[in-house]
Formats: structure tokens, C-alpha cells, sequence
């Protein structure tokens, strides 16, 4: 007997929709697009990441591609709503970061992004006036401390910028160039332009020697303050850099002509105006020489590092000679980790720490062969 009101018929067709209904597969697209620049040339090099939208594709992996030369890619995608990510290439001048949304399915499996923005073109000034093409430019719309809302680098001095005001960074692509780099505030962007940007400074001359007066050419000295620049000495060990007005702290970085030394801690130096400083880099003298500890065979082409312990800027290391020696110049009383890092088959690592540096001293450095424990003594 059926229930009062409710026919049979009616029972058996409530009981097939409320049974589970097949949901229909998604669709793979084969799809392709491209990446342009504003007046639509090809942008080769961008990387595009999509990210499914749609509830039914939420369990969808992004999918990833990279235009080619001609500005072009192709991505197999599942049919769904996507928001795609374009990541300009570095510094194309385009910007950086930047996202829109695409449905992507049989009957559009055509996805194509076009950057728009005003084009800015910059004219980067030596501190003599002269045209310095090796330059970078950087914009940003915000900054914050070190956080950067947007940010557009170019190394061929052209960028792509939306309306805006903005925070400019010019300077040289490479360290070591005597150049520092400006910094512009507030500057506004609403058609296309070119910016006109000098790098100023004053003229700090020296010149770098060793111990007993000898060169020391590629040493790379910084200078922090207002600015930063770097410079390396020559041939000679004279250097050139320039520098705004300010207070700079000195520093001699780890570089090829350093190798093996240990730089004196140099004096904060006051610029206003065209300035010379010479550098004098002494210390106490160490050599050593590596040996095997089962037969007293010297070791030749051996990396033997000898930072100073407590400091991250210096890291003196140098290679062994012919006949397994080394030398380093040490500061006096500051204590170092030597440290002769494993060669496969031939040694394993040893070290030694601390050692303080005293008076000139020759000692020898005995490591052991490959296949035995690594290990660290004093030196004797």
C-alpha cells in the first residue's frame, strides 16, 4: 500500500535524483598565446603561471609556460577560469609582476597579455658629463624600508612604466667601477619621456700597497655612506672612485688581488671635494706548508682558507704551491679557523682553530689521506 499522498511512481523518481549524478569531465585544452610589449613586439624569456579558478577544477596543478623568441607559448590546460601570472624577464624594463583573469576552454583556447604603460628612456651621465651606457635603471612605485611594492629594472636603459610617481635607481651593472649609483625621489610619469640622470661625485684618488711597498693590483675597495661604490685597483694598485659629500666607511673586500690577505680594519673618511688616500696593507706573515700525515709528501694545489673568527666580510684563502706552501697575511692579534677543505681521493678536511696571530711564523700543516676520519688539532 503506498503512503497516503505520495504515488508510488513518484517514490521510485524522488529515489533516482537523490542518487549521485556522473559529473562531466573536464575538457583538456590545448592552448596558445603570446606576450607583447606595448607597441607589440615580441616579449621572449616571460614566464606564465596559471592558476585554476573554478570550483571543479580546484584540485587542478598550475600550469606553466615560457614564450619563445617570437613571443609565443603553448600550455595544455583543463577547462576552467584562470588567473594567469606574467613574469617579465630580468631587466627587460618590463614590469616585473603582473596578473589578469582568462577562461580557458574548446572555444577559447587562444590566451594572448600585451603590457601597456608610457615608455621612458634614460641618458646615464658619468660624474664627468660623458654617455656611461653600462648602466642599469630601476623604478619603483613604493618603497617601504626594503620592501618594494612594484619594481621595472632595465640593463638596456629603457622602461615600460604605468602612470605614477616614482622612487629611480641609476648605477653601474658591475661592481668595481669607481661609479656610484643616484638615487631620484617623486618623479612623475604620465606620457613617454627620456630622463637625463649624472652620476656625481668627487674624485677620491690612492693608490693600494703591500708590504714593503709593493702593488697590489685587483683589490676591491668600497666604499658605504651616502652612496656606495666599489673600485679595483690596477696594474699599479692606484684607484679611482667618485663619491658624493659625506662620511664613507673603507673596506677591502675578498677579490683576486687579495688572495691570502687578511685587511686591516680602514678608518670611517669624510669627502667634500676631490680627495687622495693611500692604503697600506701589513700584518703579520704566515707560511705554511700542507704535508700528508702517513709520509710527509707535500700537498701542492691545495685550497687552504683562513677566515678570521667573528668576521663575515674577510676571508682570506690562497692555494698551495708546487711544493705545498701557502702564505697569508694575518692581522696581529686576531684569531683565525685555517681550514684545508677534502680533495676526493686525496685528503680529507682538516682545520685548526683558533690560532692567534702573533709574530711572522712558518709551520707546517698536516692533513690526512683520504678514507680516514676527518679531524681538527692545534697547530703545533
Amino acid at each position: 500500500m503506498a503512503a497516503r499522498g505520495v504515488p508510488i511512481a513518484a517514490c521510485a523518481l524522488l529515489a533516482v535524483s537523490c542518487a549521485d549524478i556522473p559529473t562531466k569531465p573536464l575538457a583538456l585544452v590545448h592552448a596558445a598565446g603570446s606576450v607583447t610589449d606595448r607597441d607589440g613586439a615580441p616579449v621572449a624569456g616571460a614566464r606564465l603561471g596559471f592558476v585554476a579558478q573554478d570550483r571543479r577544477a580546484s584540485g587542478v596543478q598550475p600550469g606553466f609556460a615560457t614564450t619563445d623568441s617570437t613571443g609565443s607559448f603553448t600550455v595544455d590546460l583543463f577547462e576552467s577560469r584562470y588567473l594567469v601570472h606574467v613574469i617579465a624577464p630580468d631587466y627587460s624594463g618590463l614590469p616585473r609582476d603582473r596578473s589578469f583573469e582568462v577562461r580557458v576552454g574548446p572555444r577559447h583556447a587562444r590566451v594572448d597579455y600585451r603590457y601597456q604603460g608610457y615608455w621612458v628612456r634614460a641618458r646615464v651621465l658619468d660624474p664627468t658629463g660623458a654617455e656611461y651606457p653600462d648602466a642599469r635603471v630601476s623604478a619603483f612605485t613604493a618603497m617601504l624600508d626594503e620592501f618594494y611594492a612594484a619594481r621595472f629594472d632595465s640593463a638596456d636603459l629603457t622602461l615600460l612604466l604605468p602612470a605614477g610617481t616614482y622612487e629611480v635607481y641609476a648605477g653601474p651593472r658591475q661592481s668595481g667601477t669607481g661609479l656610484p649609483g643616484t638615487w631620484l625621489h617623486g618623479v612623475p610619469v604620465g606620457s613617454d619621456t627620456t630622463w637625463a640622470i649624472k652620476l656625481a661625485g668627487d674624485p677620491l684618488t690612492g693608490a693600494v700597497t703591500g708590504p714593503l711597498g709593493a702593488p697590489i693590483a685587483g683589490a676591491l675597495l668600497s666604499a658605504d655612506g651616502p652612496v656606495f661604490c666599489s673600485v679595483y685597483t690596477d696594474a699599479t694598485g692606484a684607484y679611482r672612485m667618485y663619491l658624493p659629500p659625506g662620511v664613507y666607511g673603507l673596506a677591502l673586500r675578498d677579490s683576486p688581488g687579495m688572495s691570502g690577505i687578511d685587511p686591516p680594519d680602514l678608518p670611517f673618511l669624510s669627502v667634500d671635494g676631490p680627495a687622495s688616500y693611500d692604503i697600506s696593507v701589513s700584518g703579520v706573515v704566515w707560511t705554511a706548508t700542507v704535508h700528508l700525515s702517513t709520509t710527509g709528501d707535500p700537498v701542492p694545489d691545495a685550497v687552504v682558507f683562513s677566515p678570521r673568527v667573528g668576521a663575515y666580510s674577510t676571508h682570506p684563502a690562497d692555494t698551495t704551491d708546487a711544493a705545498g706552501v701557502v702564505r697569508f697575511l694575518v692581522q696581529p692579534g686576531r684569531a683565525y679557523t685555517i681550514r684545508v677543505p677534502a680533495v676526493p681521493g686525496l685528503i680529507q678536511e682538516r682545520w685548526w682553530s683558533p690560532v692567534i696571530a702573533g709574530a711572522d711564523s712558518t709551520f707546517d700543516l698536516l692533513v690526512d689521506p683520504a678514507g680516514t676520519p676527518a679531524r681538527g688539532r692545534p697547530i703545533p
